[in-house]
């Protein structure tokens, strides 16, 4: 066998080995996901103040995201910028409220993050609603949850 013949041979096993390496890493990207769990208020009494919890969570290997967001080999910090904004319905602009931290889960290759937004009393009558959504950044990628008009009552 000829120095070239076992270089391209070398080459070649270099290549394959690299592939299969890069195919398993980029799999792992696809085996996670995450979501969003919110219930919406059906209705909202005028000149009270409103509690919206919205919880944020990941699953899954995430390998594929930045270290910046891994704390003890768990996704820490993932959930960034997390707001909440509102308006009565026909206000032009909308108005940010405070989202606070309730709590927040680690479990085997999963991270939950519960928030809250506290809205205060608005004096509005029906047919009057309530416009709001949620604004977070996810590892860099900003996500809108937008929430139908909710009726005061």
């Amino acid at each position: 066998m000829t120095l070239h013949r076992i270089l391209a041979l070398c080459l070649g096993i270099a290549v394959v080995a690299g592939g299969a390496w890069y195919f398993t890493h980029m799999a792992k990207c696809f085996s996670s996901g995450g979501g969003v769990n919110f219930l919406p208020p059906v209705s909202i009494v005028s000149s009270q103040p409103l509690d919206l919890d919205v919880t944020l969570h990941t699953w899954g290997d995430n390998s594929c995201i930045s270290d910046k967001y891994w704390e003890d080999d768990v996704p820490r910090n993932i959930f960034t910028n997390v707001q909440c904004h509102y308006r009565l319905s026909g206000e032009a602009d909308y108005k940010s409220a405070a989202m606070t931290l309730l709590n927040d889960k680690v479990d085997d290759m999963s991270y939950r993050a519960t928030y809250r937004c506290a809205i205060p009393p608005q004096k509005a009558v029906a047919p009057a609603n309530l416009e709001y959504y949620f604004d977070y950044g996810w590892a860099d990628n900003i996500q809108t949850l937008t929430q139908k008009p909710v009726p005061f009552q």
